[in-house]
């Protein structure tokens, strides 16, 4: 069931007192000067590449890149990055948008939305909100991700073997987004070979409004673009020393095919499109703004008492991290919202600032941060992309 406002605003009540104990000074100067310092203060050294992005309520915005794409160039806003398991909040937005139409519910039985070879279910009757939330009882990974096909059948070898965890536990699980995915492109008529296009002509291009260039499989589509703009991979050795792993996609994106937990590869640029729609800035039709207020809401627990799960994001109230108050005589913190996205030696991270006592408002505050590397010491792109949010004060 869905969470009501009030107890996320007893939350960040709670936390409240403890808050901003870890939380760094709020830096001045306008969002792009905020973003260059903090990008100067921050690459050099830790990771191959970094690139960052801000944005406000008021639409006001910041970018910035440091470090080399590869041997040879610099970043820039249209570098290529692959953003792995950000795609789900994609997946979750196509989700979203048939509920919103009604064709979906969250509350649906899997099995009649299958095709009809794997309609078969048994004792263990999965719902589409189990495998949102991660509360499918699926274990992460189908082990070698082969394609759809594939992910269906072991689906129905899993259920064979009676595989699902009893209780449906939280279980982060790219196997349940991966089958929801192909479920989805199979009930809009795609088949279940193309999510990717499900994606990209149903969500993508009205998120985004046609500005530009949308997300895409940048190396199927275009592969001389590509070549020309992807971000080469980098890993640590045993010295911790950058190692250059080339373009090319994790092993579990076969033949660079895009599968609905990950594989995708954006831009910076189209970052900040994608960040600006979850944010509320933009809502192209009513249907997918509703679509995205769905998407931006809680519905299971996580895996802890301090993380809450949405439809793919997850909604943290770690009283160490809320480093926003919200304005007013009660006290009280923004809720963050976020997504890692980490492959072999690239990562992403997405995260907004949402008031849990008005979950479909625009939201305060988003960042994006991108790296082609594996950081080096103990500072995870998502504790960057925190340190970063917590620099930037509300206007």
């Amino acid at each position: 069931m869905q969470k009501t406002s009030g107890l996320l605003a007893l939350t960040c009540l709670l936390a409240a007192t403890n808050a901003e104990a870890n939380c760094p000074t709020k830096k001045t100067g306008s969002l792009q000067q905020i973003v260059q310092s903090w990008v100067d203060n921050n690459q050099p050294g830790n990771v191959y590449g970094l690139c960052a992005v801000a944005m406000d309520k008021k639409g006001n915005k910041g970018f910035a890149c440091s470090g080399k794409r590869d041997a040879t160039h610099g970043l820039d806003s249209d570098t290529i990055f692959q953003i792995g398991s950000v795609t789900k909040t994609m997946t979750a937005a196509l989700l979203a948008r048939r509920v919103a139409e009604g064709t979906f519910q969250l509350s649906d039985r899997l099995d009649p939305h299958l095709p009809s070879t794997y309609r078969r279910f048994g004792n263990n009757p999965l719902k589409i909100q189990d495998l949102a939330t991660h509360h499918s009882g699926l274990r992460r990974d189908a082990g070698q991700y082969l394609g759809p096909a594939n992910s269906l059948d072991l689906l129905d070898d899993c259920l064979d073997a009676n595989c699902l965890a009893s209780g449906n536990p939280y279980e982060y699980s790219n196997w349940a987004w991966q089958i929801l995915g192909f479920t989805l492109a199979h009930e809009d008529g795609w088949g279940i070979n193309n999510w990717s296009k499900d994606i990209f002509y149903n969500v993508l291009m009205l998120n985004v409004m046609n500005v530009t260039k949308v997300f895409e499989e940048w190396q199927i589509s275009n592969p001389s673009y590509f070549n020309a703009h992807a971000a080469t991979s980098h890993t640590l050795d045993a010295n911790n020393n950058f190692v250059d792993q080339g373009t090319w996609p994790h092993p579990r994106c076969a033949n660079g095919s895009a599968n609905p937990s990950g594989c995708l590869y954006s831009s910076p640029h189209d970052m900040r499109l994608w960040l600006e729609y979850v944010m509320g800035l933009k809502t192209p039709t009513q249907v997918l703004g509703t679509a995205r207020n769905l998407f931006r809401q809680i519905y299971d627990d996580g895996s802890d008492s301090e993380h809450e799960m949405g439809l793919a994001w997850n909604f943290s109230f770690d009283p160490d991290t809320q480093c926003h108050a919200i304005p007013g005589p009660t006290p009280g913190y923004y809720t963050r919202v976020g997504k890692s996205g980490d492959v072999d030696g690239q990562h992403t991270w997405i995260e907004f600032l949402q008031d849990p006592n008005d979950p479909n408002g625009v939201a305060e505050l988003g960042v994006v941060v991108m790296t082609n590397s594996d950081p080096k010491g103990s500072m995870t792109v998502g504790a960057m992309g925190q340190d970063l949010l917590s620099k930037i004060p509300l206007q």
